[in-house]
């Protein structure tokens, strides 16, 4: 694990500016990835709004972050909602903020939706929202994570001229640690619980610039890749009005993987006939030396490059789900027919892959790639 480079900082803002050249990218073992929709601003005067409309194809839980320098509202609403948001009138929505702000979670069904804000207050008030899909942590051949708990959150202001804030947390090993928030404009850091003294009383301290800077999307979405140890998520605001912040920090545990693998073995192929597609493997076998499977399925994927493993990215044109096997058992002779999804027209090499279902979604285990390329 690569740590973040560490900084020193004193309270001056060309300092901080320089110091943030140094910043560069955490190398993590699997890509998590939120972003849905981002917004800031400043609202002139009550009732000044921005919406964005979205469609959600298929279930979806995602979180909604707020901050607001005075009082707004912020939800997530329906079209039949819309005339009454734009012209400040009461409405119904979805993780609604009335005159707050905060971190809130709503599962919405397949449809049409908007997110927006809207300012309550004469005074002009900078804000930001985050409308994010919730953490998924990808598993992988060897590894899979289960959320544990949300291990520290707030949502709080930080006094105007000068304000500092701090939430003290521990990394221990065995765990992987993601922050999320946002603020209207602040100084947010990630420092070592030995530099908290140094922070609070305005002096010069070490800081983490991976994790750091002034800019309202954070504390973003990172993962902090830290030694084990304490440490704290350090907030200060040099503006002249009173700021909020908000901001979660889950934490992940690694579930125990068997020995042995799922194995995908040839001779296969495949034929389309109509709306069908027709799938054929010699054996698919639990090699692990305990336990059963999660549930398996079998997908036939269009590529546009062939696929060497890891992360895939194309067409499923047909899918056959299998029952979990147990630790020595095996499926042979595999055949039949499932309804097919022509990709769109094109040249695709193929792909099929065999993928086990885990705490953390669907796992490719194995798979064989077919050579040349179909035309569709």
């Amino acid at each position: 694990m690569i740590p973040s480079s560490i900084v020193g900082c004193r309270f001056a803002p060309l300092l901080r500016m320089a110091l943030g050249l140094l910043a560069f990218s955490s190398v993590a073992r699997s890509a998590v990835e939120t972003y849905f929709i981002d917004k800031g601003g400043t609202f002139n005067g009550t009732g000044a709004y921005w919406h964005q409309q979205f469609t959600v194809g298929s279930t979806k839980t995602f979180v909604l972050r707020f901050t607001s320098d005075y009082a707004a509202d912020c939800a997530v609403f329906k079209s039949d909602q819309l005339t009454n948001f734009v012209n400040n009138r009461s409405f119904s929505g979805y993780a609604m903020f009335d005159n707050s702000f905060g971190t809130k979670s709503v599962t919405l069904g397949p449809g049409t939706y908007y997110v927006g804000a809207r300012g309550q207050s004469q005074t002009s008030s900078a804000y930001r929202l985050e409308l994010d899909y919730d953490i998924k942590v990808p598993a992988t051949s060897t590894e899979s994570w289960s959320f544990v708990d949300v291990y520290i959150q707030g949502s709080k202001y930080v006094d105007a001229n000068g304000g500092r804030m701090w939430h003290g947390f521990t990394i221990q090993s065995g765990f992987r640690y993601f922050i999320d928030g946002c603020n209207p404009g602040m100084s947010v850091y990630i420092i070592p619980a030995g530099e908290l003294s140094a922070f609070t009383s305005g002096g010069t301290f070490q800081y983490y610039t991976n994790f750091s800077g002034t800019d309202p999307a954070l504390p973003g979405l990172s993962e902090l890749n830290l030694a084990p140890g304490s440490y704290y998520l350090a907030v200060h605001n040099t503006n002249a009005v009173d700021r909020p912040v908000t901001y979660t920090l889950e934490r992940w545990k690694k579930n125990p993987v068997a020995t042995g693998s799922l194995d995908l073995a040839g001779p296969a192929s495949w034929k389309t006939k109509g709306g069908r597609v027709k799938i054929k493997v010699a054996k698919v076998a639990n090699l692990r030396n305990s336990g059963k499977s999660g549930s398996l399925r079998l997908r036939l994927w269009a590529v546009k490059k062939r696929y060497k493993g890891g992360r895939i990215k194309g067409y499923v044109m047909g899918t056959r789900n299998m029952n979990p096997l147990k630790a020595g058992y095996q499926y042979t002779d595999l055949g039949g027919k499932v309804a097919l999804k022509r990709p769109p027209s094109g040249r695709y090499y193929t792909t099929l892959t065999l993928e086990e279902y885990t705490s953390s979604g669907w796992a490719i285990r194995d798979f064989i790639s077919f050579s040349g390329k179909t035309k569709f």
